[in-house]
């Protein structure tokens, strides 16, 4: 018969926005500014993208890069630079721009690397 496809699993995740903060200036900064507004990269503190990207968009972008562009992947499966913790925080902070957006608890499903699974 025809083999079963599993989704894959997820992990909900609660974002910590001041560690995310750090992270944020530590790894984005440098190309998308210090508010999110620009820089050699894209604005990710504009009220435009803060509405249109959707959270899935983010966190794989994060985690996988931009083919032909300068954004690096942060979660490489031979050297992970960025945890899936540290992506739920990451997003957490770069909602902080988002206009009147709701302060309940920001609460993400991470989908993730099934074992043994190369990016």
């Amino acid at each position: 018969g025809t083999p079963t496809v599993e989704p894959p699993a997820t992990l909900r995740l609660h974002g910590d926005e001041a560690h995310g903060h750090k992270l944020f200036l530590r790894n984005c900064a440098g190309c998308h500014g210090p508010e999110g507004r620009g820089g050699i990269a894209p604005e990710i503190g504009n009220p435009v993208f803060q509405q249109t990207a959707k959270d899935e968009f983010i966190i794989g972008t994060i985690r996988h890069g931009r083919v032909n562009t300068a954004m690096p992947a942060f979660q490489r499966a031979e050297s992970p630079a960025l945890s899936d913790q540290d992506i739920a925080d990451l997003l957490a902070y770069l909602r902080s721009f988002a206009p009147a957006r709701s302060t309940a608890v920001l609460q993400t499903k991470i989908p993730s690397l099934p074992s043994g699974a190369h990016l």
